[in-house]
């Protein structure tokens, strides 16, 4: 009885330390899939020979990534206006107002690691928005697509979390551009 006591606890201690071994070997690799939830101040502009019209709406983004080779990744960007803001016609407010309704885009993202706890990267892909617009009365939404890209760094806060500032050009097509700064907390999971 003695010696099956001490057979089964070193079958137990092995297959401990062989589960322990596997679960560290889990822990370290690095992860490739990551979530990004952020707030995004944008810039609003259209020019042509004579007026300019600016302004300034908000929008909450999360964006879904997958590091598919080291240093580069494929994402998916989803956008819903957070706030609106009145338009500008020549500087003077209109009694317009506009606000991002949604965006959808589909992103490439290299990356470079510079030190331990930074990661700069940049990202260009096709981004679909919709705008709309209101006059308190009456209200039309349009729906366009374009090239967008942008750069940012991620400040990491552990090994699967991040803090994240970023620029983007989301929009620039006919003598309208929308573009705008952003911070974002990352998960990596």
């Amino acid at each position: 009885m003695k010696k099956s006591f001490v057979s089964m606890l070193t079958a137990v201690s092995a297959v401990l330390v062989a589960v322990s071994g596997q679960a560290q070997a889990q822990t370290s690799a690095p992860s490739k899939m990551y979530a990004e939830f952020g707030y995004a101040a944008l810039r609003l502009k259209a020019t042509d020979s004579t007026d300019s019209i600016k302004a300034s709406p908000s929008v909450l983004t999360g964006v879904f990534g997958y590091q598919f080779i080291p240093n580069l990744a494929v994402e998916g960007l989803v956008g819903l206006g957070a706030g609106n803001s009145s338009l500008k016609v020549n500087g003077v407010a209109s009694g317009v107002n506009i606000k991002v309704s949604n965006a959808f885009g589909v992103f490439i993202r290299p990356s470079v690691s510079v030190a331990d706890s930074v990661d700069l990267f940049a990202r260009a892909g096709w981004l679909r928005t919709t705008l709309k617009v209101s006059d308190g009365v009456d209200s039309e939404s349009d729906s366009d697509s374009s090239f967008a890209y942008g750069f940012g760094a991620n400040f990491n806060l552990s090994k699967t979390s991040y803090i994240q500032a970023n620029w983007m050009n989301y929009y620039k097509n006919d003598g309208l551009k929308v573009n705008g700064l952003a911070v974002a907390y990352g998960m990596r999971f």
